[in-house]
């Protein structure tokens, strides 16, 4: 059992680990059954006398000693009574009185002091530890041998477990003393020291000249091998030592296969640091500085400390140059990266740092997790041993650690079996932060003979990152400031950016569909109107627009004192493009255009090709250019926003639909396309994107467009100078207050009215709409506003998961039910709209073959797209329910 290991409460330790897994080792202290060790819990007289039987026989038990006589008449039956007699027979304990130990009194640091100065040799009474100046002379002697090293507790109040344990640890590696003329002393006749506690009584044996060489695992064990130079090979180590690695270090132990505690001596220096906190090790004086403090190297003349000290991996280093003369060398503190950790150790006393040790790791993602193996690729500009860039491990054959849930696309930190003193390969997860850029810091480095800036430091709320490799890590430092990423790493270096909102991004990006410069008012010559599209669906027109492309309006090119279209806006906009905006604090907008140089971290701008002919087949796109004519060919992105402007209007279309539009292999359906796109597997997928269809062509609605019934009659209203007819519809969920442009073709609207329509902005609560135009379908074959009333109410016939059939409609066709589809329910007879209504059938009226109209449907092509059901079975009309009853037929 082992504190740093073990014991529950191992954070409430405060003195080293080392002192308390000795101890624990040797059997002198113990750990409760609950697992704790309550390193703050007190020690009794009682267990003082058992801890210093241990010491002094390395036996546990003292029951021999039970029937022993005493003076003490209070420990007759007490546990400890053994452990008593045996320490009071050596003179190394007392009692209160010569009748009473009080053995459940709290014994305090002083009196523990006391009772181990006996056990290293002196006399209680030759040396002045009993009588009214006992607590003075105890002081003075225990300092003397060094007892109260790292004892931090009161000396004379009641003694913690861990102060206890502590004191007896010093005494453990404390030489013995005599009485030779007329002093005590611990050395023997020959000059050289006597034996220490631990030599003397529990047959220790203790070297301080070894550096510790290696720490292996034994095999099917759990135990280690240590390889301690100058002294013989080390086994059955039941601790883990290789954080002393290449340090000179102090072994206690009895025989080769029981070792009690391995130390590091007072001739070593050491600092462990990572390497990005070491400063000035580039200066010719041969020093370097860690958190301020400096160190010096062995580096003559004008050699730098960083081409000076040789680093070596862990956990062997028996064949390299600390040992061999032969042997290999290790690697430049230069060219160690900045995010891992080094160890650099003085072992000789010289006060001159000599080399460094580091376990190097590798960062990874997991690119398959089964439940007998697991695949990683290395990132962020690391590699695994052998310079290979992808692994795979069998979780049940090769020795893994493997923290708990790892899957597909975790990212991780790798420590290879190789640099581990266990021999596993230990596989954690990675640190993440997520949050937006508020500043980086940039540098330029050269990518296939052309300079680029790159992201070296990201700053997240207050706290700065270091992109680890940045030169060459293009899985992190393609960084824009106000982007949002999942950033992951270790040490305050991020090795991969998962962007999840871009400073280029669907909320700051508008289509322009037209542009004209405003040659009236106050600020004539100083805008220029446009129509801006949004990627929530709206849309603003005659937008005063001040800047473009970092160019003020008011300062371009003039003709007279106006700006003409073709002079001005072929210079300061193209219309139908993408522009990144923002808004003045006076309302105007300032643009600019995406390009090359404007997209934020996306990796390239999509554009037209001049040379090739726009087409579309199963989702991809062709005759584009994508980048400095990286690819002539784009997808989109399921969850790209796309702006679509057909014949008509401007559309917001999800990259899934628009990668689902019919083919198109010939010239003429599109004539532009650009946009944003990302390198995903060896493909180009656009984020967000504009597609500018041919003259006279139109994209068929899709789950964009919005249905609902009018539960309100009409009313009149006027903003600036457009007039609008608002009314209330409801669309299956809600009722909506909503206005549209004036149309004489809408003068007739009135409940029970069906619309299809796009919403283009809500204003204090009033969305403003557009209705469907040029709308065909099996009912309606001229093209017209996407409308219906009651009077084209028809009876389901035919229903199941896929299809849907009308009586009376095309000879009661099959028509195929859209995956968009929508289902409204409504209540005609009061007019109003009905929740979670479903489709069903058309009842059959006491006619035989006569059906009540039920719904009303709206169609996207061959496909029907929405269907609103009457929740009480019919339509209603003037009071009365509608059904199929062949309109009558008059005589001529």
């Amino acid at each position: 059992m082992f504190a740093g290991a073990a014991f529950t409460d191992s954070a409430d330790i405060k003195v080293d680990a080392d002192v308390v897994d000795t101890l624990v080792s040797l059997g002198i202290v113990e750990g409760f059954e609950d697992g704790s060790f309550q390193p703050n819990g007190t020690v009794t007289r009682a267990h003082m006398a058992k801890m210093i039987y241990v010491l002094r026989t390395g036996k546990s038990d003292a029951s021999a000693y039970n029937d022993d006589k005493t003076s003490f008449t209070d420990i007759g039956s007490h546990w400890a009574r053994g452990y008593i007699k045996y320490c009071q027979s050596l003179g190394i304990i007392a009692g209160k009185s010569n009748t009473k130990f009080v053995p459940n009194e709290k014994v305090s640091a002083q009196e523990a002091a006391k009772m181990l100065l006996v056990t290293l040799g002196y006399d209680a009474n030759k040396a002045g530890l009993v009588g009214t100046n006992w607590a003075a002379k105890t002081n003075a002697l225990a300092d003397e041998n060094g007892l109260l090293e790292d004892v931090n507790t009161s000396f004379t109040g009641p003694c913690p477990r861990q102060y206890a344990a502590q004191l007896i640890y010093n005494a453990l590696d404390t030489e013995t003393v005599v009485w030779r003329d007329d002093a005590y002393t611990n050395e023997n006749y020959a000059g050289t020291p006597n034996k220490t506690i631990g030599q003397k009584y529990m047959g220790l044996e203790s070297k301080d000249t070894g550096v510790l060489a290696a720490v292996s695992k034994e095999d099917g064990k759990d135990t280690f091998r240590l390889t301690v130079n100058g002294l013989p090979s080390m086994t059955k180590v039941e601790k883990d030592y290789s954080s002393l690695l290449g340090q000179e270090v102090k072994v206690l132990y009895k025989e080769t296969d029981k070792v009690y505690g391995v130390y590091a001596t007072d001739k070593n220096l050491t600092v462990t640091t990572l390497v990005d906190d070491i400063d000035d090790a580039d200066k010719t004086n041969g020093k370097f500085k860690v958190n301020g403090t400096e160190y010096k190297t062995n580096a003559t003349g004008s050699a730098t400390a960083e081409d000076t000290i040789k680093v070596y991996t862990t956990a062997d280093l028996t064949d390299t140059k600390l040992f061999k003369e032969k042997g290999t060398d290790g690697v430049t503190l230069k060219s160690i990266p900045a995010y891992e950790t080094v160890t650099l150790i003085d072992n000789n006393d010289d006060d001159k740092i000599d080399f460094g040790v580091y376990t190097p790791f590798t960062f990874a993602k997991v690119t398959y997790k089964g439940t007998d193996s697991i695949t990683l690729k290395a990132m962020g500009g690391t590699q695994f041993a052998g310079t290979k860039t992808g692994i795979d491990y069998d979780l049940k054959d090769d020795d893994v650690t493997l923290y708990d849930g790892a899957k597909k696309d975790d990212y991780v930190l790798v420590t290879e079996g190789a640099y581990t003193s266990t021999g596993y390969t230990n596989i954690v997860k990675a640190t993440t932060v997520s949050g937006k850029v508020a500043a980086r810091k940039t540098a330029t480095v050269e990518v296939g003979g052309t300079n680029t800036t790159v992201a070296k430091d990201v700053r997240v709320g207050t706290t700065w990152y270091k992109v680890a490799n940045y030169k060459t890590n293009t899985d992190a430092n393609k960084i824009a400031v106000d982007d949002e990423f999942d950033f992951y790493g270790v040490n305050g270096f991020v090795f991969f950016a998962d962007k999840t909102a871009g400073s280029v991004s669907a909320s700051n990006i508008a289509f322009v569909d037209k542009a004209a410069v405003k040659n009236y008012g106050t600020d004539a010559g100083e805008v220029i109107l446009a129509n801006l599209y949004f990627a929530d669906g709206t849309s603003k027109k005659d937008v005063s627009v001040a800047n473009v492309n970092d160019k003020d309006v008011d300062d371009m090119t003039k003709t007279g004192d106006v700006y003409t279209e073709a002079t001005t806006v072929a210079k300061a906009m193209v219309a139908q493009r993408l522009y990144k905006y923002s808004v003045k604090s006076n309302g105007d907008y300032e643009l600019t255009a995406l390009s090359n140089d404007e997209k934020g971290s996306y990796d390239e701008y999509v554009t037209t090709s001049a040379k090739a002919t726009l087409t579309n087949k199963d989702g991809k796109f062709t005759g584009v250019t994508v980048g400095s004519n990286k690819a002539s060919t784009v997808r989109f992105a399921d969850d790209a926003v796309v702006f679509v402007k057909d014949k008509d209007d401007v559309k917001v279309r999800t990259g899934k639909s628009v990668a689902a539009w019919k083919n198109h292999e010939t010239a003429g359906y599109m004539s532009y396309i650009c946009g944003l796109a990302d390198k995903t597997s060896g493909n180009y997928y656009m984020g967000i994107g504009a597609v500018v269809l041919g003259a006279d062509q139109k994209v068929t609605g899709n789950s964009d467009v919005k249905y609902g019934m009018l539960v309100s009659d009409l009313s009149e209203s006027k903003t600036d100078s457009t007039n609008y007819y608002n009314f209330t519809v409801w669309n299956g969920t809600k009722n909506v207050d909503v206005k549209v442009e004036t149309k004489d073709a809408y003068k007739s609207f009135g409940k029970n009215t069906f619309i299809a329509y796009t919403e283009v902005e809500t204003v204090d609560g009033v969305t403003e709409i557009e209705i469907q135009n040029s709308y065909k379908d099996a009912q309606i074959t001229t093209a017209g506003d996407e409308v219906k009333t009651v009077d084209k109410a028809v009876a389901i016939k035919s229903l199941d998961k896929d299809t849907i059939s009308f009586y009376g409609v095309n000879d009661d066709k099959e028509y195929d039910l859209s995956d968009d589809l929508v289902v409204i329910g409504v209540n005609t007879e009061d007019k109003k709209g009905v929740a979670g209504v479903e489709l069903d059938v058309a009842d059959e009226t006491s006619k035989d073959g006569v059906y009540f109209k039920n719904a009303v449907f709206f169609m996207d092509g061959d496909e029907v797209i929405a269907v609103f059901v009457d929740s009480k079975g019919a339509m209603y009309k003037d009071g009365k329910k509608l059904d199929t009853t062949p309109a009558a037929v008059t005589a001529d």
